[in-house]
């Protein structure tokens, strides 16, 4: 009989021993059994991993719970890859995120996201760049938001029946850039995975008989770094260095008249890149560059500084072109400064640094765009009245 007992015993004892209830139920039916022992330590375990579950899953749901709150504030801090992965693991919903400011529209164009490849064109030498062209810079570091600008201009240029693309090298890289604002949702272009010096020539078509022949340089980023490096004394850090370098001073040295755009990004004010130096750094280091070559001479015909990004600033579209001013010379105040000198020393502009605020429109998830054209309208406007038109235009002479 005593055997049968302790046959029984043991047999409810291993059907027990898997759970926290089953440890329970042995303790209850069995209070003087030969386990008992180990269903109290089997009991006090199964309580501290719940215990832990619990924790881990209040964990789990303040970190879903800041996450949420974040991209409320910022609907840029992930990619749609994120968001996506995070619906497979059932971290968040479809609704969570349209319950924390997100449209359905964006929503359900997360899974139809794909970035296709820019495929970039050699840079010109100097004597490619024909005479009678004006030269328009697009200057900016790294990530400072350029491309995305240009790629704006082109296609609301392109939308007005404005746009002619010269044949040549970038004839590819302009064309595709030209298309990716095209309607009001838009997919930005991505970032080039290497940063170089794009010539796009072209010209706009405004009214009859009025082209304006344009010849857009958009300089790679490295060129600020061959700044502070020269400030320094040191060698460049690579070949490439070398050569962005070399073809913008020849670039620089043209005949052709010249207008300045030097792209600022508000989100990058005080980012380090992998050498630790700021975009102000750099910014910096392109005015003490500036001053000691006088780079904006007698071809200059203007300079202007554009704030990318100026949606995040907190304010509505009529005071942001007010607090741009402020925000420049309070955050880069050298750099702002060696640009007012030069505008007076040349008279470009009239004598004055000009700023302007620049934004896309609302992004999402930092590929998706609700585009809005009244910035970029903007400086299309701003092409046609700073270059002078011809009555014929550079293409219809290289065509004849």
């Amino acid at each position: 009989m005593l055997n049968e007992r302790e046959q029984v015993d043991h047999k409810a004892w291993e059907e027990y021993r898997l759970t926290y209830s089953g440890c329970l139920e042995y303790l209850d039916k069995f209070p003087a059994g030969k386990h008992v022992e180990e269903a109290e330590v089997q009991r006090d375990f199964f309580i501290k991993e719940k215990e832990r579950d619990e924790e881990a899953l209040q964990k789990q749901l303040q970190e879903t719970q800041k996450f949420l709150d974040d991209l409320k504030s910022n609907p840029n801090i992930c990619t749609p890859q994120m968001i996506i992965q995070l619906f497979k693991d059932k971290t968040i919903t479809k609704d969570d995120l349209y319950n924390y400011n997100i449209p359905w529209d964006i929503i359900n164009e997360l899974e139809n996201v794909k970035q296709e490849e820019l495929e970039l064109g050699e840079t010109p030498t100097p004597d490619e760049i024909p005479g009678g062209y004006t030269e328009v810079y697009f200057w900016g570091v790294p990530g400072s938001g350029k491309t995305c600008v240009l790629s704006a201009v082109l296609s609301t240029a392109r939308r007005k029946s404005y746009l002619e693309i010269k044949q040549g090298k970038g004839y590819h890289y302009t064309d595709r850039l030209s298309t990716f604002f095209s309607d009001e949702k838009a997919i930005l272009p991505p970032r080039t995975p290497v940063d170089k010096t794009q010539y796009m020539p072209f010209v706009l078509n405004v009214g009859i008989d009025k082209p304006r022949s344009v010849s857009l340089i958009e300089v790679s980023g490295e060129i600020f770094e061959c700044f502070y490096h020269k400030n320094a004394h040191r060698p460049f850090p690579s070949r490439q260095h070398t050569d962005t370098f070399n073809s913008i001073m020849n670039f620089l040295n043209s005949k052709n008249r010249k207008i300045h755009f030097f792209f600022v990004d508000y989100e990058l004010a005080t980012r380090k890149d992998i050498f630790g130096i700021t975009q102000g750094g750099y910014l910096s280091a392109a005015a003490t560059f500036f001053d000691e070559n006088d780079i904006f001479g007698e071809t200059t015909n203007g300079i202007y500084v554009v704030l990318t990004k100026s949606d995040l600033m907190n304010c509505n579209k009529k005071e942001r072109i007010t607090k741009v001013k402020g925000y420049l010379e309070n955050k880069f105040p050298s750099f702002v400064q060696s640009l007012k000198t030069k505008c007076r020393k040349h008279s470009i502009n009239a004598g004055y640094l000009l700023g302007m605020p620049f934004s896309l429109g609302k992004v999402y998830f930092q590929q998706i765009c609700n585009f809005e054209d009244d910035t970029a309208e903007k400086i299309v406007n701003v092409l046609i009245s700073r270059i002078r038109p011809r009555r014929r235009s550079i293409l219809n002479k290289l065509n004849n």
